[in-house]
């Protein structure tokens, strides 16, 4: 006897979707289907589509009619409609088309050349970028890697729709970019520094930049002021990957009330396929409205010994194929022509030498007997480069008049390195190498002045070497100046580690770039340059398409390792 599901619109406007017989295969092929819950008393699935927008509710007939249907006809399964379905699919479709032509509408003449009298002629991905965004409907994701000019391309969407009233969260280590940015291409618009207090006037073209760390307090001040932006922008938007998180939560919440919001990030999987459900969310939230529905489908959520556990990927080719209908992406080498990057290993042998190795099990152990034991661990390996680092950047210094960029991954160690490096180098009469640094304890003025000294290249005697730590100097800074970079210590997370080599290796970037990477042998670097390499295949496959690991980078160094 052939199955049938029966699929009606009832006069509530409840979408039910009915078997003949239940068919426990069902769960997941109709799981597909936004806000489609089982109802037990029924026997049936349950869509509110009464509840929802006119787009949502195209997009569950849509997910129905082109993915469901087909599946179970394959079968050997009937999928059956009555008639108040076509008609309400109609009535949608009716409405859709008429909020497209108001958008539309909107759209200034002319947008593409509107920067052209101010001297900026933008780049064609740039504009692929900005048409993308539109034909979305304003809701998307600019996936442009570190220096392809991810800031233009955004006042560019905003001058397109002629937009008034612009919210802008961003790192607060960004806000001096996009102010002169800003200042620049959108003169138009009052540029705002929200500090807690300042809100501007509703009769104002203005642009407010907010730092992550107040989204909840601007999120608050705009609920009791109700001068609501047009736009939200989210620089850096994997700085929300954390649905628990609190900026994650007042973001989201104030972005889904807005008509148009728009993520940048050339890294919008910073660890984790799992990382991409806020900002999927907000682009898209008639397919990625349920997390745990997400998990399970792509990112093999299951209950493991210690509770849920999703950090791992599955269906890698159906999300792929998800995000590139928001995502704008564009690599370096596709559209700018700049100079190689390589990659170097530095192997350090202080543990053999010592009498003493550690291996994985060793590691695994370590962090099993808790978090404060495996920091302590880090710290402690990290400290044991101190020695061999200053050595090879005191060598590095006596051999050649480039400049360097230090990454570590603790505030001690770089202090302490900055404290060495100019120690030795003053030591020497005929040659006075000057180490400047910041951390994340540093004030603003200073890291600016750290930053200002090491980019002068005229002083008689010019610092030499900038020091600073992956989380508070890895995001936002322009380091041309230099192309040599010695990371002492990496991170867990492979956005974090690309975004930092992307401080030199980036538009206006004349000289090929190398990558020194410091790494101890026999030791936790062994397990976490490989846990590396396989996040990074995890986000290759989703955000590339890359299946072949022809773009892991640290697969090739673990080979090297």
């Amino acid at each position: 006897m052939t199955q049938t599901l029966q699929v009606s619109l009832e006069p509530n406007l409840q979408l039910v979707l009915r078997p003949t017989n239940p068919i426990p295969a069902l769960a997941d092929i109709l799981g597909r289907i936004p806000q489609c819950a089982y109802k037990p008393a029924q026997r049936s699935w349950v869509v509110n589509i009464g509840r929802m927008e006119a787009e949502a509710g195209m997009s569950v007939y849509d997910i129905i009619a082109n993915d469901v249907k087909p599946t179970l006809e394959g079968q050997g399964y009937s999928v059956k409609f009555n008639q108040q379905v076509s008609l309400h699919a109609r009535s949608l479709a009716d409405v859709l088309k008429t909020q497209t032509d108001d958008f539309y509408s909107r759209i200034c003449v002319g947008w593409e050349n509107s920067l052209s009298s101010l001297g900026v002629t933008p780049y064609k991905h740039q504009l692929d970028a900005v048409h993308f965004w539109l034909d979305n409907q304003g809701r998307g994701i600019f996936g442009h890697e570190m220096g392809t000019g991810k800031t233009i391309s955004a006042i560019l969407a905003s001058r397109a729709l002629g937009l008034s009233k612009i919210l802008i969260f961003i790192p607060a280590s960004l806000k001096t970019q996009w102010k002169t940015e800003l200042n620049r291409l959108l003169s138009s618009h009052e540029v705002i520094d929200y500090d807690g207090k300042n809100w501007p006037q509703e009769d104002k073209q203005t642009v407010v930049l907010v730092s992550y760390a107040m989204a909840a307090k601007v999120s608050a001040q705009i609920d009791r002021h109700g001068i609501r932006p047009e736009v939200i922008i989210c620089d850096e938007c994997h700085y929300i990957k954390s649905p628990k998180a609190q900026r994650t939560k007042a973001v989201v919440k104030l972005a889904k009330k807005v008509p148009y919001f728009l993520g940048l990030s050339g890294t919008p999987i910073i660890n984790r396929p799992v990382d991409l459900f806020p900002v999927l969310n907000l682009t898209a939230p008639d397919k990625f409205f349920d997390w745990y529905k997400f998990t399970r489908r792509y990112c093999n959520g299951h209950e493991g010994k210690f509770g849920y556990v999703c950090d791992g990927l599955t269906n890698a080719p159906a999300l792929h194929a998800e995000l590139q209908n928001v995502m704008h992406r564009v690599r370096k080498d596709e559209c700018l022509d700049l100079p190689s990057k390589t990659r170097s290993v530095i192997p350090l042998d202080f543990f053999q030498h010592k009498g003493w190795t550690q291996d994985y099990y060793d590691i695994r152990e370590a962090i099993q007997m808790g978090e404060a034991h495996f920091s302590q661990l880090r710290q402690f390996i990290g400290q044991s480069k101190l020695t061999q680092s200053v050595d090879w950047i005191v060598d590095f210094l006596d051999s050649t008049d480039e400049k360097l960029v230090v990454f570590c991954h603790h505030v001690h160690l770089a202090k302490t390195l900055i404290a060495e490096v100019n120690r030795r180098g003053k030591a020497k009469s005929e040659h006075k190498p000057i180490a400047v640094g910041f951390t994340g304890e540093t004030s603003a003025e200073e890291r600016n002045k750290a930053i200002s000294k090491f980019q002068e290249t005229k002083a008689k005697y010019p610092a030499r070497v900038l020091v600073t730590t992956v989380g508070s100097g890895g995001t936002g800074l322009n380091l041309q100046v230099a192309n040599q970079m010695l990371i002492v210590e990496a991170t867990f997370s492979v956005g974090e580690m690309l975004q930092a080599e992307d401080r030199i290796h980036r538009s206006g970037q004349k000289t090929p770039c190398t990558i020194h990477y410091v790494i101890a042998s026999g030791t936790y670097d062994r397990v976490l340059y490989r846990l590396l390499s396989s996040k990074m295949d995890m986000m290759n496959k989703v955000v590339d398409g890359d299946f072949s690991k022809d773009l892991n980078v640290f697969d090739e160094m673990m080979k090297e390792i």
